[in-house]
């Protein structure tokens, strides 16, 4: 899927079109076990501008300079790969300054304490509000680490990405 997103951004595009380009590359494989969820966004520095197509991925969140965090207005997007007239959730957003942009992978939201409850969508948003201010990578790092910290003994179940831009 990678392979193909990348090879598929090279024709050009807005991130809708590219991810209707690779759905249709992978609903050709006819193997129906082989979908992904994506977020495939393009970032325009000098203006903050983020736009950003969503397939069953999970909701980027931005946090205001005052530090109240939310996600943006949504649609339904589907998985890449599942159906051949995919949902796509197309959404274009602008990142003032002073606000950050969290994208990560559920991974982060499905990881488990050892009593089997999962970190979860709110508590991202809580430990993201409670962060200073600062770069992107020490948000990843507290992050990551207040995720560590609530997981204790149990296992890692999914690969983890955590992406901040601001």
């Amino acid at each position: 899927a990678h392979a193909l997103i990348m090879a598929e951004a090279m024709h050009g595009g807005n991130p809708g079109e590219i991810l209707r380009r690779v759905n249709t590359h992978l609903i050709h494989l006819k193997q129906t076990d082989l979908f992904v969820t994506v977020l495939l966004g393009i970032m325009e520095a000098e203006s903050g501008k983020f736009c950003y197509a969503r397939a069953g991925h999970e909701l980027p969140l931005i946090k205001s300079a005052q530090g109240s965090v939310m996600a943006p207005a949504h649609d339904t997007g589907q998985p890449v790969g599942l159906f051949d007239a995919i949902l796509l959730d197309e959404q274009c957003i602008h990142i003032q300054p002073g606000e950050t942009l969290l994208l990560y992978s559920d991974g982060l939201t499905d990881c488990c304490n050892p009593g089997g409850e999962a970190f979860g969508q709110a508590r991202v948003r809580q430990v993201l509000g409670r962060l200073p201010a600062s770069g992107g990578q020490p948000l990843c790092d507290a992050l990551l680490g207040a995720l560590q910290e609530y997981r204790g003994s149990a296992t890692q179940d999914d690969d983890i990405t955590i992406v901040v831009i601001n």
